[in-house]
Parts: structure tokens; C-alpha cells; sequence
């Protein structure tokens, strides 16, 4: 036995080496027609502090899954939660039209 190797157990691989995430991905913006409107549908952390998400496009129905740095995530949950904010409050300023 080569003194040099460390020993391994039948079947045991090396861990594969953690991808290098894309920076700055605009996740609001659909890669193959450009709409705006491009929605989040899943989304998984990864320790290293980036995130696997799968996004698809309303208008053409593309989707696809991107490997990205966390600030991408954060600001495309600053937006998601400003737009759901200006949502409640058109439908709360509705429900008071109303009465």
C-alpha cells in the first residue's frame, strides 16, 4: 500500500467540487424572450451562501435552472416583497372603495 494515498473504503468517492455560481443574475428577466415577468418556482440554498433556482417565464413558457450568488436571491426577494406589498395595499385600498 502506497503510504502516500489515503486509504479508501469500496465505493466512497471524493465530494465533487462545489460550482462557481453566476453573479448578478437579474432572476426577474426570462433569458430567451426578455420579459419582466419571469417567476421563481423553486429554489434551494446551498451552505456556501448561493442557491440552485428554477425559474420559468409566463409569456413564452420558457424555464430553466440557475446556479446563483445569494445577492441575486436577495434582490429578487426585495422585489417579489415589494410588489406583493403594492398588491395588498390595491386591494385593501379597493375593499374601502367599495364600502
Amino acid at each position: 500500500m502506497d503510504p502516500h494515498r489515503t486509504p479508501r473504503r469500496s465505493g466512497q468517492r471524493p465530494a465533487p467540487p462545489h460550482p462557481v455560481p453566476a453573479l448578478d443574475v437579474d432572476l426577474r428577466t426570462c433569458s430567451y424572450c426578455l420579459s419582466r415577468l419571469a417567476q421563481v418556482v423553486e429554489q434551494h440554498d446551498c451552505d456556501e451562501g448561493c442557491a440552485v433556482v428554477e425559474r420559468r417565464c409566463p409569456e413564452c413558457e420558457w424555464r430553466d435552472v440557475e446556479h446563483v450568488d445569494g445577492t441575486s436571491v436577495a434582490a429578487y426577494r426585495e422585489h417579489a416583497d415589494a410588489a406583493r406589498g403594492e398588491l395588498v395595499a390595491l386591494l385593501f385600498a379597493l375593499e374601502h372603495a367599495n364600502r
